[in-house]
């Protein structure tokens, strides 16, 4: 089976404000996922102990702005194919981020 996810966002136009509520993995899985969706913005969470706190893929025109990862263990947000996206003001402590190959501005 898969990793698990704890929320998947499944539309476009999509306002997620977490008002600093805690999601706590259990070292494995995503907080937050979507894939190929338009404008979505994630803000104001706590995200602890998954593999991936957010996975992003094939999205355009998105924000993910400031939230806490803590201690993800491989890396905060997995990116790919992503256009327009934006990581903003985010607190990043305690992750284990490798060199995906991709460059960050």
């Amino acid at each position: 089976g898969g990793a698990s996810v704890y929320t998947t966002i499944g539309t476009d136009n999509i306002t997620v404000t977490c008002l600093g509520t805690q999601f706590l993995g259990n070292g494995s899985g995503r907080a937050f996922q979507w894939v190929n969706k338009n404008n979505i913005v994630l803000k104001n969470c706590y995200i602890a102990n998954f593999t991936y706190g957010v996975r992003v893929d094939g999205t355009n025109n998105s924000l993910i702005y400031n939230n806490t990862f803590f201690e993800n263990t491989n890396m905060t947000t997995y990116f790919r194919f992503d256009y327009n996206l934006t990581y903003k003001n985010n607190n990043i402590t305690g992750n284990f981020i490798f060199n995906s190959g991709f460059n960050a501005k």
